[in-house]
Formats: C-alpha cells, sequence, structure tokens
C-alpha cells in the first residue's frame, strides 16, 4: 500500500484523531485542511489551553495528536501542557508557535512534547512531523 494515507494507521485501518489548539481561528483552518486532505479526523478545536481542558474534560475523548500553539489567551500552550500531563493524557503534542527561544523549547521537551512547528506552518514541514509521530502511534 505504498498510497496510504498519513492519517490512517496502518495497523488498525483507522484514522487518526487530533486535536487543534490555537487562538487565531486562521491557523487552526490551515491546519485542519493540512490534516483531513491526509484522512486525519479532527475531533476537537479550541482557541485557547482553558477551552481545550473543559472540552477534553466534557467529551471524554482523547485524541491520538494535539497541534498546541504556544501563546494564547486564558492558558498558555505550557500551562495546558503541563494540565495534561498531571492528568496522564497520552496524546502525542505538536506544539505550533512563532516563538524559537531555547529555553522555552527545552521546558517544552522536558514536558514531553513530540515535536515543534514555527509559524508560519507549512504544508510540507507538518507532514514531515506527522510523519515520525504516526510511526509511533
Amino acid at each position: 500500500m505504498a498510497d496510504s494515507l498519513l492519517g490512517v494507521n496502518e495497523n488498525t485501518g483507522k484514522n487518526i484523531t487530533v486535536m487543534v489548539i490555537d487562538d487565531s481561528s486562521t491557523i487552526r483552518l490551515a491546519i485542519k485542511k493540512i490534516l483531513t486532505s491526509e484522512s486525519f479526523t479532527v475531533i476537537l478545536e479550541a482557541e485557547n489551553g482553558k477551552n481545550a481542558l473543559s472540552k477534553l474534560k466534557a467529551t471524554g475523548i482523547i485524541p491520538d495528536i494535539i497541534f498546541l500553539d504556544y501563546e494564547m489567551p486564558q492558558m498558555t500552550g505550557l500551562e495546558f501542557l503541563e494540565k495534561i500531563k498531571e492528568a496522564n493524557l497520552t496524546s502525542k503534542v505538536i506544539i505550533v508557535s512563532t516563538i524559537s527561544d531555547k529555553q522555552v523549547l527545552s521546558k517544552f521537551l522536558s514536558l514531553g512534547v513530540n515535536d515543534y512547528v514555527l509559524k508560519p506552518i507549512e504544508r510540507k514541514v507538518i507532514l514531515e512531523r506527522l510523519s515520525k509521530i504516526v510511526s509511533t502511534l
């Protein structure tokens, strides 16, 4: 199956589920378009970490992958990440940010982030990052 879509788990045949958290609706839409073109299923989206936590608790859904913005109102990506780690959420996390500060990056890595994408997002970069993570699911 050489033409397999990235968003389909080769072992189970099921679509890989994703949550997109970003305060920019434009960025959320761009990421969703990239994901759906590869058969990922975007199950949840939120404009900040606080809203994202509420949605995760309300639905009881654990996405396979979370795209997480760093800078957001009400609750930053870092604060959200700390909360989901406390709750032992097993989702893979890809940070999406304009910040390339080494200290911020190392803090995210210490919290178990799987990858990091700089804005502006590019389809090619997103798909490269996803292909590494999908192979670990």
